[in-house]
């Protein structure tokens, strides 16, 4: 019986033997006498067993009272407060009667992504219980916050850099650009994930984002693009 997981390191499945049954004819007897159907049912009944275990109705949550707190996110909440972006957040977000304040969405996940960066998944289980005066919200809830906020993510950008203009000088002496790329378990290209060259000589399809910083790195713009960097028009 074999496992198959996603090796992070080498960026491609992989299996690992879990238990050996042994040859069929030394398995053969009056109590089995199909030992390859027995097994077959027994492996079917642990994979029954892992999904049940992996289900999100039964997954291990922490939305109950949590036994610590964070609250290493106090000084980007309160530079939050002092730019005044909730506000026009929760206008721009008024035509899609969500259940819950778009702003809280993106508010969270920066201070999740300073107190321990993990995936979406994760960081709502397990990162959004435990900080300081945190808003009860779902995975659905954040996934579709994100597909909300990521379409037009350029007014937001907008936004903050106003804000944050008004009360903090920029320094245009020096600048900085940096850029990633996100990868995706498929080899075909589909939409905005393209097929592009990376520094580890991957051809998979990627998506790119472009980071332009001042000279005190604060962020200037963000900008997304399929493919490799050196397609950016």
């Amino acid at each position: 019986m074999y496992d198959s997981y996603w090796d992070k390191e080498l960026k491609q499945s992989r299996t690992k033997n879990v238990m050996a049954f042994g040859y069929v004819e030394e398995l053969i007897s009056d109590v089995m006498p199909d030992p390859v159907a027995y097994y077959m049912e027994y492996v079917k009944q642990k994979n029954e067993e892992r999904e049940t275990l992996l289900a999100e109705e039964t997954r291990p949550r922490a939305f109950n009272t949590p036994v610590e707190i964070n609250a290493g996110h106090f000084l980007l909440s309160s530079l939050l407060e002092e730019l005044g972006v909730k506000e026009t957040i929760d206008i721009l977000a008024s035509q899609m009667r969500y259940q819950f304040r778009i702003y809280d969405m993106p508010a969270q996940l920066i201070y999740a992504r300073v107190i321990c960066p993990c995936s979406k998944s994760k960081t709502v289980s397990s990162v959004f219980p435990h900080l300081y005066q945190s808003v009860p919200m779902s995975e659905d809830q954040v996934y579709d916050g994100c597909s909300f906020v990521g379409g037009p993510y350029k007014k937001y950008i907008e936004l903050f850099n106003h804000c944050y203009e008004q009360y903090y000088k920029r320094d245009f002496s020096k600048a900085f650009l940096g850029c990633t790329n996100y990868y995706f378990e498929t080899v075909l290209p589909k939409e905005d994930k393209q097929k592009g060259p990376s520094k580890e000589n991957k051809h998979d399809p990627i998506i790119g984002q472009a980071l332009l910083l001042d000279a005190d790195l604060v962020p200037l713009c963000m900008q997304m693009y399929p493919g490799n960097f050196d397609l950016l028009p």
